[in-house]
């Protein structure tokens, strides 16, 4: 069974109901919401999920800031592109001619990056001109 979650049309309170159901009355101003009209935020699988839901939307906005501000924050990482390019320009600054795409994905292998995934990037490096093919299959950053 899934479950709707909405805003109340008259007072904007944070409302559920069964996704089969026609309308939903406000425990809050009393106004019936019609489901066909009602501004529909998410759809749930669960009632606890949807309850819980609803309870942090009730949460006033400041008070949810503070909550959130007090959740240990994981270290900030730099991003992908930016190791990935430190690790091609130290690569390249050694080799005159050249590195070459199954050197660099060798040096990558720690990342974790499918086939696809690796070629999207270093293609994506070539194209935003942070690396250039020197030769044929050789690369340099830039």
């Amino acid at each position: 069974m899934r479950w709707i979650i909405f805003r109340c049309i008259k007072c904007g309170a944070p409302l559920y109901a069964k996704e089969s159901q026609k309308s939903k009355k406000c425990s809050i101003c009393n106004k019936t919401t019609s489901l066909k009209i009602a501004y529909k935020i998410q759809y749930v699988d669960d009632i606890r999920e949807a309850v819980g839901i609803i309870k942090q939307m009730k949460i006033p906005s400041d008070k949810r800031k503070e909550i959130i501000e007090q959740i240990p924050r994981p270290k900030e990482k730099r991003p992908l592109i930016d190791e990935i390019m430190s690790i091609i320009k130290e690569m390249s600054e050694k080799s005159e001619k050249g590195i070459t795409r199954s050197e660099i994905k060798e040096r990558l292998i720690d990342f974790g990056l499918s086939e696809v995934k690796f070629n999207e990037i270093l293609d994506f490096l070539v194209e935003n001109g942070h690396i250039y093919e020197k030769n044929i299959g050789y690369f340099k950053s830039i």
